[in-house]
C-alpha cells in the first residue's frame, strides 16, 4: 500500500458519518512522532487539516517556523454569546531513555486503554476537543467556536500560542474564555475521589545568577573560587521555603476537600490554608501534601551550573540558572530579595519573565464545569486547581483570556494520572475519550459568556 493511500485511509478512518471518532483520531495522532525537541509537527497538523477538510470545515495554518505550524479553524455560532476558544498542543516530550512495554508511537489499544506518548499530554485531550468541535458543525453553538492546534507547548510556546498572541491577536477578538489543559482527571486522596479543574497556574520566571570571584592558578591555596561560592549559594537556595500565599482557587480547593474527608484529614487540610501553620502540616503529611503545597507557594529550583575552563584554573565566574514559579499574588521582587540575601557580594541577577496580564482568576465558568462533572460521575468531588507548572494558558492570559483546564479523564483507582504524564507507558482509558468529548460539547453548546 503506498503512503498516500495509507494516509487517505487513516483520515477517513477517523470519521463516523458527520462526526469524528476521538478514539481512532487519537490512535492516528499518536502515530505521528511529534517529539519536541526536535518539534517537527508538520505531518500531524496536516493530517488534522485533512480530517477537518473532509468534513467541510476550513482551517488556516499559521507558522513562524515552517517546521512548527499551528492550525486555526472557526465554526460560526448563532451570535448570542461571545466566541469561545478550544486549545490544545500537538507536540509531546521525547521517550528517549524510557523503557516502554509497548511501542510508544503505535497507538495501541490494549486492556481498555489507548497507549502511547501523548495519550494524556495532550493528544488525548486534543482528540476530545476536535471531536466536540466537529459535533457542533450542524448544530451551531451560541457563539463562534475557535479551534487552535498548537505546535510547541512543551518547549515554551514561543512558536505556537506565543506567536499567535503576538502576531495574530485578531484571531481571538472578543474571546473571554478558553477550554484546554490541564484538569478534569481523577485522583484519590484520604479515601475520597477528587477531580481538579484548572483555573490558574503559577508564573514561570527564569533567573540567572552570575557569581564573580578573583580566580587564578589552581596550585595556589586560598584563591577565591567562583565554583565554591556557587556551590554554597546553590545549597542555600535548595533549602529555601517560601511562605504560603492565599489565592481564591486554593482557598476554595482546601475548603471543598476538607468538607469531603474524615475529621483528621479535614483538620489537616484546613490548617494548610493558614500560612503560619502550613509548613508544619506539609512536613507531617509528606508526599500526600506535596502536590497541594506546590499550588500554594512560590518556588525556586536550581537547574544548571556552569563554570570553569581548565583543570588548573580556578574559575572567576560561575553561572547558576534557576527555574522560579510564582503563585498569583506573590511578586518577583519578593523572590529576588530572598536570593540577593543568599548570594555572594557582587552577584549579578538577570530575569527572563513573561508579564502576567490578567491578575485575578475569573471563576465565572467554574460552576457549570463542576456541575457537568458531578452529573457524569456521581460521588466525585470537583475542586478548582492552581497548576504548579505552566501551560499555553499563560500566553492567552496576555489577551485577558481565562483558560479552564477541562479534559475529563476518569482514571481507574490506584492508577496515578500524574505519574503517567511524560512517563513510561502513558495511556488513557478508551471510554474517557468519548465521555470527555461529550462533556466538552455539552459545555460549549450552553456557553453564555
Amino acid at each position: 500500500m503506498n503512503a498516500a493511500l495509507q494516509s487517505s485511509l487513516a483520515v477517513t478512518g477517523c470519521i463516523r458519518g458527520n462526526l469524528v471518532d476521538p478514539v481512532v483520531l487519537l490512535q492516528e495522532l499518536i502515530r505521528f512522532p511529534t517529539e519536541n525537541p526536535p518539534g517537527d509537527v508538520r505531518a500531524c497538523v496536516g493530517f488534522i487539516q485533512e480530517v477537518l477538510g473532509l468534513l467541510g470545515i476550513d482551517s488556516t495554518i499559521y507558522a513562524r517556523d515552517a517546521m512548527r505550524p499551528n492550525l486555526v479553524a472557526r465554526l460560526p455560532g448563532r451570535g448570542v454569546a461571545p466566541p469561545l476558544l478550544l486549545t490544545g498542543h500537538i507536540d509531546v516530550v521525547p521517550v528517549s531513555g524510557q523503557r516502554w512495554t509497548v511501542d510508544p508511537f503505535a497507538g495501541l489499544m490494549k486492556d481498555g486503554f489507548i497507549w502511547g506518548r501523548g495519550a494524556l499530554d495532550m493528544k488525548g485531550g486534543l482528540a476530545m476537543l476536535i471531536a466536540a468541535f466537529v459535533a457542533m458543525r450542524d448544530s451551531p453553538p451560541p457563539g463562534d467556536v475557535v479551534l487552535c492546534v498548537l505546535c510547541d507547548e512543551e518547549t515554551g510556546g514561543q512558536n505556537g500560542a506565543g506567536f499567535l498572541v503576538d502576531d495574530h491577536p485578531e484571531l481571538f477578538a472578543g474571546v473571554r474564555h478558553a477550554i484546554g489543559e490541564f484538569g478534569g482527571f481523577s485522583f484519590d486522596l484520604f479515601g475520597s475521589r477528587f477531580v481538579p479543574i484548572q483555573v490558574d497556574e503559577r508564573q514561570f520566571v527564569g533567573i540567572t545568577a552570575n557569581i564573580f570571584e578573583a580566580g587564578g592558578h589552581a596550585a595556589l591555596k586560598g584563591t577565591a573560587n567562583a565554583a565554591v561560592s556557587a556551590a554554597r549559594f546553590v545549597q542555600k537556595v535548595s533549602s529555601l521555603v517560601f511562605p504560603i500565599v492565599e489565592t481564591v482557587p486554593t482557598k476554595r480547593m482546601l475548603r471543598t476537600m476538607a468538607s469531603s474527608v474524615g475529621p483528621v484529614a479535614s483538620a489537616a487540610l484546613r490548617l494548610l490554608g493558614i500560612p503560619k501553620v502550613a509548613p508544619l502540616i506539609i512536613r507531617v503529611l509528606g508526599d500526600r501534601a506535596s502536590a497541594l503545597s506546590s499550588c500554594m507557594a512560590s518556588s525556586v529550583t536550581v537547574t544548571m551550573i556552569q563554570c570553569g575552563t581548565k583543570r588548573n584554573v580556578v574559575p572567576s565566574i560561575a553561572v547558576v540558572e534557576m527555574d522560579a514559579r510564582l503563585v498569583p499574588g506573590d511578586s518577583l521582587e519578593n523572590i529576588l530579595e530572598r536570593l540577593r540575601k543568599l548570594a555572594p557580594f557582587g552577584t549579578k541577577f538577570t530575569v527572563h519573565a513573561q508579564p502576567r496580564q490578567k491578575s485575578e482568576t475569573d471563576m465565572s465558568q467554574y460552576e457549570r464545569l463542576e456541575a457537568l462533572l458531578r452529573k457524569e460521575y456521581p460521588g466525585v468531588i470537583p475542586v478548582p486547581m492552581l497548576l504548579p507548572g505552566t501551560t499555553d494558558a499563560r500566553h492567552f492570559n496576555r489577551l485577558d483570556i481565562q483558560t479552564y483546564g477541562f479534559l475529563p479523564v476518569a482514571m481507574p483507582k490506584g492508577m496515578a494520572y500524574m505519574a503517567l504524564i511524560h512517563g513510561t507507558d502513558e495511556r488513557i482509558p478508551v471510554e474517557a475519550l468519548h465521555v470527555g468529548a461529550r462533556l466538552i460539547e455539552s459545555y460549549v453548546s450552553g456557553y453564555q459568556g
